[in-house]
């Protein structure tokens, strides 16, 4: 199959997420699967093409409400430049190109159950080019098999490439896991998806959120997305999942860090336990024009999620 195929989809249905985003579902012909975290490319001729992580293959209400429908896919995007000026700007009935899935998202197969199933060495090659290795590689799972908890933390877009995750955490986790969201957002505006935050607090996820800045009516957390460290302790035995601009990264580790010096083993996340999805220029999806290289990673191919323990040595990583 030809890596760079394009396929029409039509936009079904278009949302204001915030001041300055929209929420777009693309109609396909066929079912379109990728897992929570991979990357796809969506074009629109005479205007590019750029790199978007889905929130979700969920459709709207009016269009059956379906939390896993295969034939639409969620994007929400920010108008930064030409191509997604181009897309906020279209309506209902538009056509768009899209190609993928590209990359290697959360590693959700770690978290199915409590304990790894045996390494299988025909999966843990080194894949050509690359020196991280596939999916079955049990270095790639968590350093304390025991783990099963979840901390996800997000700032600003950073909901984006972990909501198809949350929208279906039964069929990617145990159904024993525990997920814990610590969201930052410049204003109470700035949330993406506050329509999801009820439902997933019935569901038992101990979701804390945290605006820069207090404003009228906002009774919760005030500060950047690290004061929530100060005021919650963290969920036991868990992974990190974190996602946001890339100055967020240098502090939350410190976080993580204070937190492993704190003298409490079942609240320690190690350095193989914390999971980042970097922000690059990304222009094909496969590793060829090495515009996103990483030291030797490409974040098109062995990215955008990556282990902190693999890329921390990195001049330029983080």
């Amino acid at each position: 199959m030809n890596p760079y195929q394009t396929i029409i989809a039509e936009i079904t249905d278009i949302k204001n997420e915030s001041p300055v985003m929209k929420r777009f579902w693309l109609g396909l012909e066929e079912d379109f699967e990728y897992q929570p975290g991979q990357i796809i490319f969506l074009s629109i001729p005479g205007f590019g093409e750029a790199a978007f992580a889905p929130c979700g293959p969920a459709s709207p209400a009016k269009l059956g409400g379906q939390a896993d429908n295969k034939k639409i896919l969620e994007l929400c995007v920010r108008k930064v430049g030409k191509l997604t000026g181009k897309l906020h700007s279209m309506r209902v009935g538009g056509s768009v190109g899209v190609r993928g899935p590209y990359g290697h998202g959360w590693p959700l197969n770690n978290f199915q159950n409590c304990h790894p199933e045996p390494f299988d060495e025909t999966r843990g090659k080194l894949r050509e080019g690359s020196n991280r290795r596939c999916d079955g590689d049990s270095s790639a799972l968590p350093q304390n098999d025991k783990k099963k908890n979840i901390l996800i933390v997000v700032g600003g877009m950073g909901l984006v490439p972990l909501r198809t995750l949350l929208l279906n955490k039964e069929k990617y986790l145990s159904s024993g896991t525990k997920i814990q969201i610590f969201y930052g957002a410049r204003t109470s505006d700035d949330f993406l998806f506050k329509e999801n935050f009820d439902q997933w607090k019935k569901e038992g996820i101990d979701l804390q959120l945290t605006i820069d800045r207090a404003c009228l009516g906002w009774n919760e957390c005030v500060g950047v997305v690290t004061a929530l460290f100060d005021k919650h302790p963290i969920v036991e035995n868990a992974a990190a999942f974190l996602c946001g601009p890339p100055i967020m990264y240098k502090f939350v580790l410190q976080k993580l860090q204070e937190k492993n010096d704190s003298g409490e083993p079942s609240r320690t996340i190690s350095e193989g336990d914390i999971y980042m999805s970097l922000e690059r220029r990304m222009h094909c999806g496969i590793g060829v024009c090495q515009h996103c290289a990483i030291g030797s990673f490409y974040t098109c191919k062995d990215g955008p999620v990556f282990r902190y323990a693999d890329i921390k040595n990195i001049p330029g990583a983080i």
